[in-house]
């Protein structure tokens, strides 16, 4: 029986509509708009760009710098913050230690730190990473194609990526990531997060 040749008040009808509903709902996102909503607000409070409507970040997998690949949606449902940055740039070094230390606070707590790199030699990012003591992942756009997708016109530019794959906001320039007043932040935006299911 096909979808078509169902008739309203078919009995038929009533289950297939059922199964259209739970399938969309499982499908969709877990954590209600309302809350992401909350968590957009608390953000914004920190001086983040918010977006107003859903966006969904484009999913990528690319080479890290310590081996191997990753794939950005491997990592949900943590909360991931996606920093763009480059070994030149005198604001993402100013940045780096204030990440490391959000990655140090809140590891295996439900937040990942994914540092992309733009277009630059391997023995280059390596020697950086070894100089500034970053300890989390480090992928590797030699081809300059994710930071195009993601429309990085200044660096450091970093998305903070919901544990369903949406932009909750972007933070543009250096951004105190270990504040005490980011920290709460993050610990609010987790509590939200593990109240509705992730």
């Amino acid at each position: 029986m096909t979808f078509q040749k169902i008739l309203p008040g078919h009995p038929t009808a009533a289950l297939v509509l059922f199964l259209l509903l739970f399938i969309s709902l499982a499908a969709g996102a877990q954590v209600p708009p309302g809350v992401r909503t909350e968590q957009r607000e608390l953000l914004s409070a920190l001086g983040l760009t918010s977006p107003a409507r859903r966006i969904e970040a484009t999913d990528f997998t690319a080479p890290l710098l310590s081996g191997g690949e990753t794939t950005l949606s491997e990592h949900r449902p943590n909360l991931v913050i996606l920093n763009f940055w480059a070994t030149w740039c005198p604001p993402c070094r100013i940045e780096k230690p204030a990440l490391e230390r959000l990655h140090r606070e809140f590891r295996g707590e439900g937040v990942r730190i994914l540092s992309v790199n733009m277009q630059e030699t391997p023995l280059r990012v390596r020697r950086y990473v070894s100089e500034t003591g970053t300890t989390f992942p480090v992928v590797m756009d030699s081809s300059g194609r994710i930071s195009a997708t993601y429309g990085i016109r200044s660096i450091p530019t970093s998305y903070l990526i919901s544990s369903e794959g949406t932009v909750l906001a972007v933070a543009q320039g250096a951004f105190d990531w270990s504040s005490p007043r980011v920290m709460e932040t993050f610990r609010e935006v987790l509590a939200l997060e593990e109240a509705h299911g992730r």
